[in-house]
C-alpha cells in the first residue's frame, strides 16, 4: 500500500516584479525663474544705475486671472523648451523709465519713452544664450504657473516689481493597482488516497478511483506557490463542484 498525492501545479503570476522607484521628477520651471531673477538683479546697476536696489522672492505656484494692467507690457523667451514670461505693469514701466532718464517722464508715455523702456528690458533680460521678444500680455497663460517677483526700490523710496512666469508642469497621478487586481491561481489539493500497486497497473483512461469518503467529508487544501492558504471540504453548489472553506491553513515552504 502506498500514498499518492498529485503534485502541486501553479502558473506563475504574470504581473511585473516590483522595481526600486527612481527619484521623483522635479518641475524645472522654479529653477529657471530663480536663475533669471538673479541675473536681473545682477544687471540692474548696469542698466538703471546704482541708485536702485533689487531683490527677488522664491517662485510660487499659483493661478491668476490677469497678469497686468491695461498699460502693461510683456516679453517672452524659451529656455530648455519652457516658455518664460516677464510682465511689466504700467507702474513698473514708469519706474524703469525714470531710473533710466534719472528724472520724470511725460504724463502719458511717448513713443520714444516706450522705446527706452523696451531697450532697458531687453538689457535686463537678454543674454548671449537667450533672447527675448515682446508679446501681448494677454498671451501669457496663467492657468497654472510659477511666479517669481523681482522687487526694485529706488534711493528716493519709489518701488516697482517685475513679474516672471513659467508654466507649471501638470501633476500626473499614477494609479497603482490594488491587491484586488492582482491575478492569482489557487491550487486545490485533496487528502492522500491509499491504493495498491496492483490496482495502479489496471488504471486506464476512464478509470474511476474510489476516494473512500463521502463527498461532503472530502477535505481539500487551497495553496498559492506551494504555500497553504485555507482548508475546506469538497461539495456541490448549483451543480458545480465547490469547496466550503473551514479555516486558515499553516504556511508551507517559502
Amino acid at each position: 500500500m502506498m500514498e499518492t498525492q498529485a503534485p502541486a501545479r501553479l502558473r506563475r503570476p504574470s504581473w511585473k516584479k516590483a522595481t526600486q522607484a527612481g527619484p521623483a521628477h522635479a518641475d524645472p520651471a522654479p529653477a529657471l525663474l530663480t536663475g533669471l531673477a538673479a541675473e536681473i538683479v545682477r544687471r540692474l546697476d548696469d542698466v538703471l544705475g546704482q541708485r536702485v536696489s533689487a531683490s527677488f522672492a522664491a517662485p510660487v505656484k499659483r493661478q491668476e486671472d490677469d497678469a497686468t494692467d491695461a498699460a502693461g507690457r510683456a516679453w517672452s523667451s524659451d529656455a530648455n523648451g519652457i516658455t518664460i514670461w516677464c510682465v511689466v505693469s504700467g507702474v513698473a514701466q514708469r519706474f524703469v523709465l525714470e531710473c533710466a532718464l534719472d528724472g520724470p517722464g511725460a504724463q502719458h508715455q511717448t513713443a520714444v519713452e516706450r522705446t527706452i523702456v523696451g531697450e532697458c528690458m531687453q538689457r535686463l533680460l537678454s543674454s548671449r544664450v537667450q533672447s527675448w521678444r515682446e508679446a501681448a500680455p494677454s498671451a501669457v497663460s496663467l492657468e497654472s504657473v510659477w511666479r517669481c517677483d523681482v522687487s526694485m526700490v529706488s534711493i528716493d523710496a519709489r518701488s516697482a516689481r517685475l513679474s516672471l512666469y513659467a508654466p507649471a508642469e501638470a501633476v500626473i497621478v499614477r494609479r497603482h493597482p490594488g491587491l484586488a487586481d492582482v491575478p492569482l491561481e489557487l491550487v486545490a489539493l485533496l487528502d492522500p488516497v491509499r491504493t495498491a500497486f496492483g490496482h495502479m497497473t489496471c488504471w486506464q483512461p476512464g478509470t474511476r478511483l474510489m476516494l473512500g469518503v463521502r463527498a461532503g467529508d472530502l477535505r481539500a487544501s487551497l495553496s498559492i506557490c506551494d504555500g497553504l492558504v485555507v482548508n475546506g471540504h469538497v461539495g456541490v453548489v448549483d451543480g458545480f463542484r465547490a469547496i466550503r472553506l473551514s479555516g486558515a491553513a499553516g504556511c508551507g515552504r517559502p
